[in-house]
């Protein structure tokens, strides 16, 4: 009875820790997702160095997210 006992609460934690595992990576990766692109910010001297997400804002010489 004892080791059955056993065995359930390591599974129950077990099952716990793959759970809040795979919310924490959730999160992470929501996160990452609203974060600005890896463009903005950077010094550019044309639209194209920007890439498709930014902007080249010619004055300041600086990436500019869309």
């Amino acid at each position: 009875m004892v080791r059955i006992r056993r065995n359930v609460l390591e599974l129950f934690l077990f099952t716990l820790l793959v759970v809040s595992s795979v919310f924490s990576i959730g999160q992470l990766s929501a996160q990452a997702q609203d974060k600005d692109p890896n463009c903005a910010g950077l010094a550019c001297y044309d639209g194209s160095d920007c890439g498709t997400k930014c902007f080249c804002n010619r004055p300041v010489g600086t990436c500019i997210v869309n």
